[in-house]
Order: structure tokens, then sequence, then C-alpha cells
């Protein structure tokens, strides 16, 4: 095989545009199609705000928004931003702009070769105010060419003005108006200029805002915009926790391109672990990998230390390291010194020395360092300007950048240094889920405040005369709570560990749960690993209470008459959510009884599920339950609601399929898998897998069913239209079912 002749399908130096490209990010997905429909609804539609480090991908989700809009036939505008922007009058020609131009392209005021259009480019081109204004509606376009006419870049724009224009643009197209702004943080200097944007979109209806930036931009929105605030809903963008997550960025521009190279689990465990689960890194390492199979220095996408001194020297040739003195210091580091670094760098400017030195003490002990010690090397540090003291907080002195190069150089060397600007508290959590993650079969729930507080919350969820809406708030735990009485419904109580940190005034707790089967005398080895923190956190004057008990289970049904009893839709639809993915490992694990209950708590739930996924499990599960017309309407469903996810829809169309064989319908039966095979022809091969499906045989003559585990969609939709092929022609219509639960 010549690799050479084939692209390398990761491209890590740009944002993605192509939904076939972009995997993972499912939840904020979620949110964001949510918003778009609520869009066409609402007269005044809820704005989003993306907001994440640099490199998070927050731009290939906006990518990704702009096409979901489309795809509803909004009408989409994409600004740009950059630092020439930050001016007034610039800023809102160039949104205007936009959205009068996309509007147009939608037909919107005789579209761009109509007069309109044609005299609003003369007017901003020209700086000529038409003297017929019968084609010229626009106010601002007017203020601008006067402005630039006189060489008043700087003039100050009318709100009145800007408002009448977009309103115009509104009533005239009659559809949404989606602007999406990317580097939003070019606004951030301007307060005048975010007050003017609160102004003018807080009182027009029919449009929505989707603005990207990095987290310390809502700050600075929040201080300005304080009425529209609340008409935002803010989407965080982080790294994949989901190590499926990464298994698809890896895997699937392979299959996008038909590229046949493997890469195992552990190869992608490797990559997660290496990345963080951030998808430029991702795509960097990948990158790299594949560039040396088609260099034939490896045959497989696979990490070692030749990987990353060629991630070092490519990090190096993409940027001029002579004038970037921070990189020149971390390269004379010594390995002592990169592991302070590490340890210095864990609460990125949000901690300082002694809160640190204390953040290592409690979870690596005096190993590494002495508390002198570290010190020494962070005066090291400090002289050499890779780290620096402001308002008492350590910080690293360099950009995104320089993190990224000091990481990989540092891991060439094997040593993990992650910087990350995490709050002190949420690294104390991640400390403590280190000790615990090792250990098999284990689940940690943060946000518990105490064991008052659970053991409360548990009487209450078991309390039949209980009449208060405990979902109303949605309170910290609560689901969890929830789902861990479901799990240990038969053992009648939850075997629990209670961990509560607390020193250096802050502070963290959680409870750590084993999946049902597990031995309890693992959760006391939790506890006695957990033992060697506790003397040291008590050094340090805190306190570490760790308290092992059982909560007492409410019965499914009480569960389900205060979920049903609730006035928090959200949390139901939550919760059936999560019901309706669990059947699907529950019924692929043989676990018949839970996969009942979990379809069954599902769709009293939520009738008609939102989540496909959900809906398309359900389907499935009652036509192996022989449950034919349920099946029919959920599967049905699926097929309207999963029009953004063509993998979902596809196996629905399949799923129908069969139930038409199976009644002899075998000419409805060739449409569906049509339909289905069309769906499927530009998918991956990743996304083409299935859990499990029901599958047509001729056996002896007569028409079989039975069920496959883990196979293509694709393969089989094209075996089972030649099988339908060959019924046609033998006018076979008898069928039987074997081997289906």
């Amino acid at each position: 095989m010549d690799f050479n002749a084939m692209p390398n399908p990761y491209d890590f130096a740009n944002p993605v545009t192509h939904a076939d490209m972009f995997f993972g990010r499912s939840a904020e997905m979620s949110e964001i199609r949510y918003y778009l429909d609520h869009a066409a609804k609402a007269e005044r539609p809820i704005n989003i705000a993306l907001l994440g480090d640099r490199a998070a991908g927050k731009t290939s989700i906006l990518n990704m928004t702009e096409l979901e809009a489309r795809r509803r036939e909004f009408c989409a505008v994409r600004i740009d931003l950059d630092e020439n922007d930050a001016m007034q009058l610039m800023f809102f020609y160039k949104m205007f702009d936009g959205i009068l131009t996309t509007a147009c392209q939608c037909e919107a005021f005789g579209g761009l070769t109509g007069t309109t259009y044609q005299t609003y480019l003369n007017t901003t081109n020209t700086y000529t105010v038409p003297e017929d204004k019968l084609f010229s509606p626009f106010l601002f376009p007017i203020q601008y060419a006067l402005a630039m006419k006189a060489g008043n870049s700087h003039a100050p724009v009318s709100n009145q003005q800007v408002k009448h224009d977009l309103s115009l643009v509104s009533k005239e197209i009659q559809t949404p108006v989606v602007v999406l702004f990317d580097e939003s943080n070019v606004l951030a200097g301007s307060r005048v200029l975010l007050e003017k944007l609160r102004n003018i979109f807080m009182n027009i209806p029919g449009y929505m805002l989707v603005l990207t930036g990095t987290p310390d931009l809502f700050p600075i929105m929040d201080d300005v915009f304080s009425p529209i605030v609340r008409q935002f809903k803010k989407i965080g963008v982080k790294e994949f926790s989901d190590k499926s997550d990464t298994a698809a960025c890896v895997r699937s521009p392979l299959a996008k391109f038909k590229i046949p190279v493997e890469v195992s689990d552990s190869e992608v465990n490797e990559i997660h672990e290496l990345s963080g689960g951030k998808p430029y890194e991702i795509q960097l390492i990948c990158h790299l990998l594949f560039r040396r199979i088609q260099g034939q220095r490896s045959s497989r996408m696979q990490l070692d230390l030749g990987v990353l001194d060629e991630l070092r020297r490519e990090l190096e040739r993409s940027q001029d390291i002579s004038s970037r003195p921070i990189l020149g210091a971390v390269k004379s580091l010594n390995t002592k010194q990169l592991r302070a670094l590490g340890a210095l760098t864990a609460c990125d400017g949000h901690a300082s020395f002694d809160e640190l030195w204390n953040l290592h003490y409690v979870f690596e002990g005096m190993g590494q360092f002495s508390k002198n010690q570290l010190q020494t090397e962070f005066e090291i540090l400090k002289e050499r300007k890779i780290l620096f003291e402001k308002d008492g907080v350590v910080r690293f002195g360099g950009d995104y950048f320089d993190r990224l190069f000091t990481k990989y150089f540092a891991a060439e060397q094997k040593i993990k240094l992650d910087i990350r600007s995490l709050p002190f508290e949420i690294e104390l959590m991640l400390g403590i889920l280190r000790f615990v993650r090792p250990m098999k079969d284990f689940s940690v729930a943060a946000g518990v405040d105490s064991w008052s507080a659970i053991e409360s919350l548990a009487r209450k969820l078991a309390d039949r005369s209980w009449e208060e809406d405990l979902f109303r708030t949605s309170p910290p735990f609560l689901e969890e709570l929830y789902f861990e009485m479901i799990q240990f419904r038969k053992q009648g109580a939850v075997p629990a560990l209670f961990v509560s940190l607390n020193f250096g005034g802050a502070g963290t707790a959680a409870m750590v749960t084993p999946q049902p089967g597990t031995s309890q005398d693992q959760l006391d080895k939790v506890k006695r690993n957990l033992t060697t923190v506790k003397s040291r956190v008590e050094n340090l004057g805190g306190a570490l209470l760790l308290e092992r008990r059982d909560i007492p289970v409410a019965s499914v049904e009480e569960l389900a008459k205060k979920v049903l009893r609730s006035d928090n839709q959200t949390l139901r639809k939550a919760i059936a959510k999560k019901h309706g993915r669990r059947l699907s490992g529950a019924y692929l694990a043989g676990k018949a009884e839970e996969a009942d209950l979990h379809a069954s708590l599902a769709l009293r739930y939520e009738p008609l599920p939102e989540d496909p996924g959900a809906s398309v499990n359900l389907g499935y599960f009652f036509h192996a339950r022989g449950e034919n017309e349920r099946a029919e309407n959920l599967l049905q469903h699926t097929v309207q609601i999963s029009g953004d996810k063509p993998e979902t829809r596809a196996l629905a169309l399949y799923d129908l399929s069969i139930l038409r064989m199976q009644s002899g319908g075998f000419g409805q039966a060739l449409e569906l898998l049509g339909r289905c095979a069309d769906l499927l022809r530009e998918l991956p091969e990743s996304q083409r897998k299935c859990g499990c499906l029901e599958i047509p045989h001729l056996r002896d003559g007569r028409l079989t069913f039975s069920e496959a585990h883990g196979p293509d969609l694709q393969k089989i939709c094209v075996e089972t239209t030649a099988l339908i092929g060959k019924l046609s022609a033998s006018g076979q219509t008898g069928a039987r079912s074997d081997g289906a639960s």
C-alpha cells in the first residue's frame, strides 16, 4: 500500500468545517440544537457564549452551529473579528454588512443583484449618499458613508439607526437571524462597544447571538451586560473527558479516506493521555504519527520517544523559538526543575506558593521535594522568567504555545507536566480521583456537602409522604443518588465512602461508590489508600474525613413517582435520556431484567424521547421483545428527530425495514434500505458500527432472523438488499425469528 499517494487525514492547522469530520461534543451540540430550535419558536431567542481556552475547539463548534442554523433554514451570519474591529464604526459596519449580505443571499430585498443591495454597495464603497431613497431604506450605511468621507472613522454610532435597520432586515427575511461572532475577546477592551451591543440587541426580536471567547470574556460581559447576561447560555468548551471521543478523532479520519491503518485501544489511550483530550493536540499528534507511516518509519500509529522528539521539533519549526525566551529557559531545565515546574503550575493563576506546596505534599508526600527545596526551585524558575507572582498568585509566564511546547518537552523526558489553569478546589478533587481511579469498578460523585445532606436527601426520596418537589432546583448530587438507588435496588442499600478534604481555607467533598457486585472489601481498600493522605492533611492543620456508611435505598416506584411529580421537565428528560442509554448497555450484557427496567422508566418519564440515541435503542428493544407496534412508533419517531444524526437515522430505517420484512412488506423494506444506504454512504466506518442488529438469513429455503453483535450497518444493509432481491425472485414470504432476544 502506497501511503504517500494518500492525503494525511489529520488537519491540525485548521478548525473543522465539515460535519463528517466533527467528532465528540455531543453534549455541547445537544444544547446548541436545543437553543436553535427554541429560536424558531420564541420571539426573543436565547443567546449562546462558547467559552474555552485557546485551541480548545471553539471555532469548530461555531462552524457546526452555523451548519445547524442553515439546516433549519435560518439566516446564519458569520462575523470573524480581528483587532481593527474594536472601533465602533468598523465593528458595526462589519456586523451590518454581514447581516445584510447574508439576508440578500437568502433573496431578501431582491437578492444580491437587486437594486437595494447594489445601492448599499455603492453607498459604502464610494461614500456617496444616494439621492433616490426608494431603494435605500437603511440609515446606518448613510452614517457610515458620511463619516468615512469626512475621514472620521472614530465617529460614534447611533443605536437607534442600527436598531431601525436590523428590524427592517428581520421583518423582510421572516426567519431567525443567527449572528455568529468568532474571537469575541477582541471586544473585551471596549466597554462602550459592549454596552452598545447590549442595548441594540436586547430589544430587537428575531436575532440570536453566538459568541466565542476565552473564559475571561464573560466576567467583562457580566459587568457590562447586566440585563442581557440572563439571555446568554454559557457553554464550556473543554478537552475530551471521554476516551471514546478521542477514539473517534483518531479513527474516523482514517475511515473517511479509506486508509487501511488500524489503531488499537491501547494506542488510542496513549494518545488521549498525552494530549489530555485536547482536540488540537490529538490532531497534531496523529498528523505526525501518520506522516511517519508515509515515510516508512513505522507501520503503526504508535507513540514512542522518537515521536515525542519529532513533536517537539515540529513545534519548534512552527514558531521562532529564538523569539520566545521562555522556551529557551525551559529547554535549559534539568529533570528536577521540570518536576518542580509541574508542581507549581497545577493551578496556574489560581493558587499561592504555599497552597501549591500543600497540594503537592498532600498527594505526593516528601518523595520529590521538601518545602524548602521547592521554594529554591521556585526562585530559579522566577529568575528565568518562566514563572512569576502577581497578587500572591503563581503564574506561568508564557502563552498557549509555550505551554504546549513545555508539556511535550517534559514528556520526552518521561515527566508529566500539564500547565492547568484550574481553581485550587478542583485540583483537590482531582487529587482524590487519582487515588480512586486506578481501582476498577468505582464511581466518584462530587458536589456533596456532607453525610447529613446525603442522608437527608435519601430519606426524602424514600418517604412516601414527602410532597416537596425535590427535583425542582436540581440540588447537587440528586441525579447521581437517584441512579445509585436504581443500581442497588435489590441490595436495599448503597455502600458508600464519603470523603471530605479541608485545609488552608479550601475544601472539597465526594462520595465513592462501587459497582453492584464489587466486593465490600474493595471499598475499605479505597479508604485505607486514602489514610496516607489523611495523615499529611492533618500535618498541615487540615482535616480529611473518611466515613464508610450504607445509604438506604428508596423503592423504584417511589423514585419514579417523585420524578414524575416534579415540575423540572429538563431534569426529567435528562434522567429519561440516561435510562435510554443505559438500556443499551444492559441489553448487550444480557441483563434482561435491568434492560426492561431502564426501558420502562425511560418511557414513563418521556413517552416520545427527544434524544435520537435513546429513542432508537428503545425501538430496537421493544422489537426484540415482540412489541412491534410500540417499536414502530419509536423508530418512526427516531427518523423524524434524527436528521442531524445520519448514523442514528440510518439505524432506525434499517430496523423499520426488518419490521416490514417480517410482515411480508418487501417493497417497503427495500425503499427503507435504500434510504438507509444513502445515509451510510458518506459515514466513516466508526459511525457505522452497531451494538447489535437483527439480521435476515435464508435457511433451508425459509427466511429467518438472528441477532448479531458489533456488525457494520453498511455491509448488512447491502446484504439485506441483495437478500430481498432473491426473495422477490422466488416469491418467498414465510419468515421465522431465531436467536433474537
